[in-house]
Formats: C-alpha cells, sequence, structure tokens
C-alpha cells in the first residue's frame, strides 16, 4: 500500500503524456533510427504493425518503425504508443488500486 502512494505522488509530477521510462525509451530509439534502412512494405503505421512484432506486443514502436516515423514531418510519437502507457492512464489504475483496499 505504502507503494502505491508512493507511486501516485510520484506519477503527479510527472509533466510529459507518457510515462517517463516510455518517454526516454522513445529518445533511445529515435537517437538510433539512422543506423537502420527500413521498407515501408515491413510496416503499417497505422495498425502499428512491423514484421519483427515487438510494436505488436509491447505496444511501442520498435526501432524499425522509428526509422520509418523519424522520415514523417512533424511526427508526434505518443500518437504511435499504446493508451496504456499515457500518464493519465497510470493514474486512474493507480487510483482504481487505491480504492479496491
Amino acid at each position: 500500500m505504502e507503494q502505491r502512494s508512493h507511486r501516485k505522488i510520484q506519477s503527479g509530477s510527472w509533466r510529459g503524456q507518457l510515462v517517463p521510462q516510455v518517454e526516454e525509451y522513445i529518445i533511445d530509439i529515435t537517437t538510433m533510427k539512422g543506423q537502420f534502412i527500413i521498407h515501408q512494405s515491413t510496416l503499417t503505421k497505422e495498425e502499428k504493425d512491423c514484421s519483427c512484432g515487438f510494436w505488436q506486443l509491447s505496444g511501442l514502436p520498435c526501432i524499425h518503425s522509428a526509422a520509418f516515423i523519424g522520415t514523417i514531418q512533424h511526427s508526434l510519437w505518443n500518437t504511435y504508443v499504446d493508451d496504456h502507457y499515457y500518464v493519465y492512464r497510470y493514474v486512474i489504475f493507480l487510483n482504481y488500486l487505491h480504492n479496491m483496499h
């Protein structure tokens, strides 16, 4: 219970749309994306699908999709991340857990 309270307080200081770990992940893959050559046929950005399977399983863009998405002007990275990585969803879940007890 104490850990949940700590997480709730901690999440109140987050300023981005995505949880900090995901924001760090996006920064990491966007800095590495230049090392990959991607063929559009392996990606379906509307369905968040890549032939490597990582995007479908994790809900986070894989390095391959990052290389492709990075070529799009004004790409909003948060639109390519599954909803459960958003801060507001995390807070909803914490509130649900807190109300259970």
